[in-house]
């Protein structure tokens, strides 16, 4: 059974995904749900998945945007300081 599989029944209860999971769930914490399915034809078809947390922009900078912008000028702005910055966008 997959984790699509598994959470589907679970709606949108963050209590009732904590226990399909088996994690600990707490009335004091906010939830947020992610759901990232690849399909099964990822092999074949060659699809990602892009989740965006900092590092991973980052690598997909340097790597999709690499005839256009050069790695050190990425770095420059793709710092630890602006991470932060980052952050406080998908908080």
């Amino acid at each position: 059974m997959s984790a699509l599989e598994q959470i589907k029944y679970a709606d949108s209860d963050p209590k009732i995904i904590s226990d399909v999971f088996c994690t600990n769930y707490s009335l004091e914490e906010d939830y947020v749900s992610y759901i990232v399915e690849r399909g099964g034809d990822h092999d074949r078809n060659g699809s990602d998945v892009f989740i965006p947390i900092f590092d991973n922009m980052n690598k997909k900078f340097k790597s999709e945007l690499s005839g256009e912008l050069s790695s050190e000028v990425i770095d420059e702005f793709m710092t630890p300081e602006y991470s932060l910055v980052f952050r406080k966008c998908w908080t």
